[in-house]
């Protein structure tokens, strides 16, 4: 893999500034935001003001990206273990009925 440089050596600590052409058109946008306290946030908000300590470095951008990637794992894990057991529950529920239809007809 190709060896990534340090953003935080470009003019003094700061990224490059975008050229003042109007508003980027974008299909989407969102911010990600690595707190002084480690954690990450993803917002769609991109007009709250953030106060930063530091310019980030794509080591700051590869292990936020890594996080997200988990968390979004972890989230539609979740979703399949919930739609399983969902799935699960209308089983037992249509054996319950199957169950006492065959007593009411006196079925073994």
């Amino acid at each position: 893999m190709a060896e990534v440089p340090d953003l935080s050596k470009l003019n003094g600590n700061k990224p490059p500034a975008p050229e003042a052409t109007g508003p980027i058109q974008a299909r989407t946008a969102f911010l990600v935001i690595v707190g002084a306290d480690g954690n990450i946030q993803v917002s769609a908000d991109l007009d709250q003001e953030v106060l930063v300590e530091q310019s980030c470095t794509t080591d700051d951008i590869y292990m936020a990206a890594a996080l997200i990637t988990k968390d979004i794992q972890v989230q539609q894990t979740a979703a399949l273990v919930q739609q399983g057991l969902l799935q699960m529950g209308s089983m037992v529920q249509q054996h319950q009925q199957d169950a006492q239809l065959r007593q009411h007809l006196n079925l073994k």
